[in-house]
């Protein structure tokens, strides 16, 4: 499966972001069920952030997981499966406490933010085909 064009032309940032991007591959090739489990983590993690910077996020990187969920329920026919590989990843990143800055520490969450808004932007145009549907 070839990668997000976006992430492509950034070696560093695919090396960096591989991990997840594997994560969330495996994912796919999986149970469709654990899909929708990660999908429905990250929503209630965003649902329940009272950080700012996800709260600013919330709307947008929601689309991405109910694009993940629509995809998992055969609900996304059609869908690039490259931006479905990128949603997911990005879900994965935002939902693991250990990322680029830990969660734990102050603006441990910056990072999860920054990840989702920008998956969220370079995949608008799929997610508002897919969610339109």
């Amino acid at each position: 499966m070839d990668h997000h064009p976006t992430l492509d032309h950034d070696p560093r940032l695919m090396h960096y972001f591989e991990p997840f991007t594997e994560h969330a591959r495996d994912l796919l090739a999986g149970d469709p069920d654990a899909v929708t489990d990660v999908a429905g983590r990250a929503q209630r993690k965003l649902a329940d952030s009272d950080d700012i910077f996800i709260r600013n996020v919330r709307e947008r990187a929601g689309r991405l997981a109910r694009f993940v969920k629509a995809h998992a329920a055969g609900r996304a026919p059609g869908a690039d499966p490259a931006a479905v590989e990128f949603a997911l990843a990005a879900l994965v990143y935002f939902l693991s406490p250990t990322d680029q800055v830990p969660d734990a520490r102050p603006g441990g969450k910056t990072d999860d933010a920054a990840v989702l808004a920008f998956a969220a932007r370079e995949l608008a145009d799929e997610l508002d085909r897919a969610l339109s549907a």
